[in-house]
């Protein structure tokens, strides 16, 4: 079985049900991505999968609170693009994209880590919480160094040129809390 199913479906679920064999009241934060949204590829299926059955957690009657936060790309995670463009100028070989039209939401590792206890502390049970304060929506072609010779490589097998925080219909139920958008499933 792929380890993104063991990390992203099995242990999650195992994570759950010893959670649901506690009697007392506690909360429960599944991180998920972006990815999620409109899935095309496993890593995004198993995500969806995971954001799913935290929610259906939620429905069972148990002390415990069950919500998910759904996160966008890091600018400081590593082996992101930014750590291939930094290897690739070491080589002093051009900077390579997918496609100049390639969009990704991105936030800081400090802005994720605040937004994630926020919403460990605003819970109440069966929502998805999408950061929208911190966050920004950036071409990839507009993060490379200035003046620094790239290359397009073509989109890989199932990516998205645009990546996506919520789906249309969540949009229509989602609410502002100024913080977060907040998609009570």
């Amino acid at each position: 079985m792929p380890e993104v199913i063991n990390t992203n479906i099995v242990w999650t679920l195992n994570l759950i049900l010893g959670a649901l064999d506690q009697t007392t009241q506690s909360s429960f934060l599944t991180v998920s991505s972006d990815k999620a949204v409109n899935p095309s590829n496993l890593y995004g299926a198993t995500k969806y999968v995971e954001e799913k059955v935290t929610l259906w957690a939620n429905g069972v009657s148990n002390p415990t609170r069950f919500s998910c936060v759904r996160m966008p790309n890091f600018y400081d995670a590593h082996g992101n693009v930014f750590d291939k463009w930094a290897i690739q100028q070491r080589q002093n070989k051009p900077l390579t994209i997918t496609d100049p039209e390639v969009t990704r939401w991105f936030i800081k590792t400090e802005d994720a880590a605040a937004f994630k206890i926020k919403a460990l502390m605003e819970m109440s049970g069966g929502e998805i919480f999408i950061p929208n304060e911190k966050v920004q929506e950036r071409k990839i072609i507009d993060l490379l160094p200035k003046d620094y010779p790239w290359e397009k490589i073509g989109l890989r097998l199932n990516e998205k040129l645009n990546e996506e925080l919520y789906t249309k219909e969540e949009q229509k139920v989602m609410e502002d809390r100024k913080w977060a958008w907040v998609i009570r499933k």
